[in-house]
């Protein structure tokens, strides 16, 4: 499992898994100029790492009790509140915009691709 390190002035931050990196990004602690690095390697910039950003900004959701409303982990869990097993949950979407960041364009569907997706789309009468 990969670990990466922060560097925060004299200060080294570590080691993160790369969901608590995004997360670092997201909250604004770490910009596209601060070092880091991953496992042993050398120290580079956050923006020198290929789509770190681009993840960073992508969608995620929070799930909460259909009971009582407590944000719980991702079904199937159980409530930390009402302790009921939760095989669904009340989704909310949180959209990230990351300060100086651009996301990627998504690829644009070529009339063969939406060929392709109409014929798999359409059921079939056998």
């Amino acid at each position: 499992m990969s670990q990466w390190y922060v560097r925060n002035g004299d200060l080294d931050i570590g080691p993160l898994t790369g969901s608590e990196l995004l997360g670092l990004i997201r909250q604004g602690a770490v910009k596209r100029d601060t070092p880091v690095r991953k496992n042993d390697s050398a120290w580079f910039a956050a923006s020198d790492v290929g789509g770190l950003f681009d993840a960073a900004s992508q969608d995620t959701y929070e799930y909460f009790c259909q009971e009582c409303g407590t944000k719980v982990e991702k079904p199937p869990s159980v409530c930390p509140y009402c302790e009921i097993p939760i095989t669904r949950a009340v989704a909310k979407r949180i959209q990230h915009k990351i300060d100086g960041h651009k996301p990627a364009a998504k690829p644009k569907r070529t009339a063969s691709m939406n060929r392709w997706l109409q014929k798999i789309q359409t059921p079939r009468n056998d």
